[in-house]
């Protein structure tokens, strides 16, 4: 990893450090997008069987037709 590294850092000229720190965001952010796509996917359809909750369809129409 280490020849890879300096060989980038030529190629692009920038420091093997910055490299790093440029992964480690990348690695970070796909992290998180994966972590919070989990967490929807969890909550899908949790409120699916509700009888308290009004009609979405209804309060849609009901908004475009003020607007």
């Amino acid at each position: 990893m280490q020849e890879e590294l300096d060989v980038l850092s030529r190629r692009r000229g920038i420091s093997k450090s910055e490299i790093i720190r440029e992964a480690v965001t990348e690695y970070l952010s796909d992290h998180s997008k994966t972590e919070i796509q989990e967490k929807l996917k969890a909550g899908a359809g949790l409120w699916k069987e509700r009888k308290d909750l009004p009609d979405l369809s209804e309060l849609r129409r009901e908004f475009d037709r003020l607007n």
